[in-house]
């Protein structure tokens, strides 16, 4: 008698589910947006781009680590994709640094900006190693991209920005080689351990370059600590959030929705900040959105399919 319910039924949690997942979607994006904003706030009281960065690493690496051992998920990996994992895990450690240190040359929402370029480059690099095949939406979305970032700064590149713009740049394109060493070095299968393995990388990073290039510089007063603690909790959320959107929308969707990080990071960089971007920095900003957008335009236009 109860069998004609179980597919309505059925249906109706999957569509909750669905909502669900669309909502940590959408609160990824705010959340990676607030953890720049507040990160910048706490380097202005005291903290150093590189403590910054380490703690909100150390909190993330504890959280989800904590998170594996409560759910009993294995947690142990074949040696060399242990040593992959870890190599790729510094690359993020020093990609993360460099985006940090930018903020102290530009506008945290145009960093952020120049910084989403990485998927274009991801690309670019694919192409030119032979392990993608050249698209002319892509190859138009990178010169798109790239005006963006010249417009952006308005034609009058000081020292200051192009420092700022360079570092953005190498976090960029090390983001970028970590996709294709991803994509290549890892085999299917469940990602989760790798990722622990990666973090773990990435605070061996972190430590050592406390010990060798520079020591902690905490913050000086109450807001840096309460900006400092904020990044870091709201970190840890986001990290475990974009895995479930991610596994739950796919790849493209929960990219689509990440290009809002910008859009957040204005708001916030004004909020907090008292950041402001001018009218060629808020055209060049709408340039390589849309460069990021036809980017994914060959994707969006493949019909969806029904996985059941």
């Amino acid at each position: 008698m109860n069998k004609p319910e179980t597919a309505p039924a059925a249906a109706t949690n999957d569509q909750a589910l669905g909502w669900l997942a669309m909502l940590v979607a959408l609160w990824v994006p705010i959340a990676y947006a607030s953890t720049a904003t507040t990160a910048r706030l706490s380097m202005l009281h005291g903290t150093s781009p590189l403590t910054m960065a380490a703690t909100r690493q150390y909190a993330a690496t504890l959280a989800f680590s904590l998170l594996m051992l409560w759910l009993r998920e294995p947690l142990r990996i074949p040696l060399r994709q242990a040593l992959i994992a870890w190599g790729l895990g510094a690359g993020q450690a020093i990609y993360s640094w460099c985006l940090y240190l930018s903020f102290e040359h530009l506008p945290v929402a145009l960093a952020i900006l120049a910084f989403y370029t990485y998927p274009l480059l991801t690309a670019l690099l694919g192409w030119a190693s032979g392990q993608q095949r050249p698209d002319r939406y892509v190859l138009l979305a990178l010169l798109l991209a790239f005006a963006g970032l010249a417009l952006a700064l308005g034609g009058d590149v000081a020292a200051g920005n192009a420092h700022g713009l360079l570092l953005v740049l190498a976090a960029a394109a090390i983001m970028a080689i970590s996709m294709l060493l991803i994509s290549k070095l890892f085999q299917a299968g469940d990602s989760k351990p790798r990722i622990v393995h990666m973090l773990w990388g990435a605070t061996l990073t972190y430590s050592l370059l406390l010990g060798w290039h520079e020591a902690p510089q905490w913050p000086q007063d109450d807001i840096g600590w309460i900006a400092m603690a904020v990044c870091a909790g709201i970190f840890c959320f986001a990290l475990i959030g974009i895995l479930l959107s991610v596994s739950r929308l796919g790849s493209l969707q929960a990219a689509l929705i990440m290009n809002v990080e910008p859009i957040v990071a204005a708001i916030l960089g004004w909020w907090l900040l008292g950041q402001t971007l001018g009218l060629w920095q808020l055209l060049g900003g709408l340039v390589i959105m849309l460069a990021l957008l036809l980017s994914r335009w060959p994707a969006l236009r493949q019909p969806k399919q029904n996985p059941r």
